[in-house]
């Protein structure tokens, strides 16, 4: 151990250790500084110690301290400052050494990093700061003080730190999450876009709930886009704008107007239904025809025809207008000689040239021949026409008489010979033999017994008939 002392028999003496030398003053062994310690004390082996305000300069001289800026670390000369541990000289000051970059914040001390403002530490990371945002994020990441950046299918809003989800055509929804839209009522999601409901919108685009806006050339009717025609249609239906079709019965005519079809043309009227004739005034209906119309005479117009154009009475042949009776009444006769009359030889009708029925009768005046002689075969033709025709109906009228004759007698015979339900081989059905009504004498049937009265059978009735006529 050093010092230590050595005791002799005449005197104690210290004996110092190397390095060291004894103070007889202080009596203690003292370091040696073997560079003297200028202005300062000797407190080590070599080490040298200032009394403030005096710094150490070169670890040998304490000089006054003339450093302006000397925070963690000591001014050795003017000017001239050495850091303390863990801190480096940057720009003239004593700034601390960190392991590693504070991020978003500086090292304020020896590995201690202080944060910036709207910055605090990473509970993660003693060397990281991480942002503050207040509000927090929605939806988001808070990548600076009060600064939001939204996620993927996020959007910001007014609000820096709330992000709203996005939808694409949710115009008129809810977008509860990125591409999830939900329609609002009366909405429905069609073609990724919710658009709107009406309950009916042909040929119109609805454009909000049961609100229907028509294509040009329609408009609303009755909650419904109808054609428009314009001039409006007449006797049809407007099917698409200014286009019309005409109801059955009905022909178009101009521009949206349908006119009514008659199949035949209306005499003295108009086609004013379909297959229905509109009389002019003055004019009625024809009782068979419909499409004509005919103007009704004032007076009947018996023996001849009303003139539909006119009304005016038109007598029929052979017959001429009376003024006093206003009747068509049979022509008179009037003398041939009077008006150059003719007779024809096949009708032997005597007129005259205007076809007026005439007579020779005068007594100045001779009958033609040829007319007298046609009268005379006139009638005595039509006498032999009518002896020919009575005696028809007569021989027609014996026939009947005798074939009921011969029937009656027929069934006497019948009832009188009548077999046996046993013994019949007929059974229930009876039958007339042909020409059995007439004559029985060849098959020697009951008639035989009467054979000799000729006047019983339908030839003797006939020769009679004849002998009488």
């Amino acid at each position: 151990m050093c010092p230590k002392e050595v005791t002799t028999e005449q005197k104690k003496t210290t004996v110092c250790c190397s390095n060291y030398e004894y103070d007889s003053d202080q009596d203690r062994c003292l370091p040696v500084c073997y560079t003297p310690c200028i202005n300062g004390t000797c407190v080590g082996v070599n080490e040298c110690a200032c009394t403030p305000p005096l710094t150490l300069y070169n670890n040998t001289i304490c000089v006054p301290s003339t450093c302006d800026n000397c925070e963690h670390g000591d001014c050795m000369a003017p000017n001239v400052c050495r850091c303390h541990k863990n801190y480096l000289m940057l720009n003239g000051t004593c700034v601390p050494v960190c392991d590693n970059v504070c991020v978003n914040g500086k090292c304020a001390a020896p590995n201690e990093c202080k944060c910036n403002d709207g910055y605090k530490p990473d509970p993660n990371d003693p060397y990281n700061c991480i942002p503050i945002c207040d509000p927090a994020c929605e939806n988001g990441t808070c990548v600076a003080h009060n600064k939001c950046i939204c996620g993927i299918g996020y959007e910001r809003t007014k609000d820096y730190w709330r992000c709203k989800p996005t939808c694409a055509g949710c115009e008129y929804g809810d977008c509860i999450s990125p591409n999830n839209c939900v329609c609002f009522n009366g909405y429905d999601r069609i073609d990724s876009t919710c658009k709107p409901k009406c309950s009916s919108c042909v040929n119109g685009d609805c454009v909000a709930p049961e609100v229907c806006r028509c294509h040009e050339g329609y408009e609303l009717v009755g909650g419904h886009c109808s054609p428009i025609c314009s001039p409006p249609c007449v006797n049809g239906e407007c099917v698409s704008p200014n286009n019309c079709s005409c109801n059955d019965g009905y022909n178009s005519r101009d521009f949206g107007v349908c006119e009514p079809y008659c199949s035949k043309n209306c005499i003295n009227g108009h086609c004013s239904a379909p297959d229905f004739c509109t009389c002019n005034d003055g004019y009625v209906h024809d009782e068979t025809e419909y499409s004509l119309c005919v103007k009704p005479c004032i007076q009947p117009c018996k023996n001849g025809h009303c003139s539909p154009s006119s009304g005016e009475c038109f007598c029929d042949f052979d017959f001429e207008y009376d003024n006093d009776t206003e009747s068509c009444i049979p022509m008179k006769p009037v003398p041939c000689e009077d008006c150059e009359g003719k007779c024809d030889n096949v009708t032997k009708e005597c007129r005259c040239l205007n076809a007026r029925p005439c007579h020779f009768n005068s007594e100045d005046m001779e009958v033609p021949a040829e007319v007298v002689a046609s009268d005379e075969v006139k009638m005595a033709g039509m006498n032999m026409t009518l002896m020919a025709i009575g005696g028809a109906c007569l021989l027609l009228l014996i026939l009947v008489v005798v074939v009921m004759q011969r029937l009656w007698h027929k069934r006497n015979d019948y009832t009188a010979t009548k077999p046996t339900h046993e013994n019949s081989g007929l059974g229930s059905v009876v039958y007339t033999v042909p020409n059995t009504l007439i004559s029985q004498r060849a098959s020697g049937g009951p008639m035989d017994e009467d054979s000799g009265d000729d006047d019983e059978t339908t030839d003797g009735l006939i020769r009679r008939n004849t002998q009488l006529s």
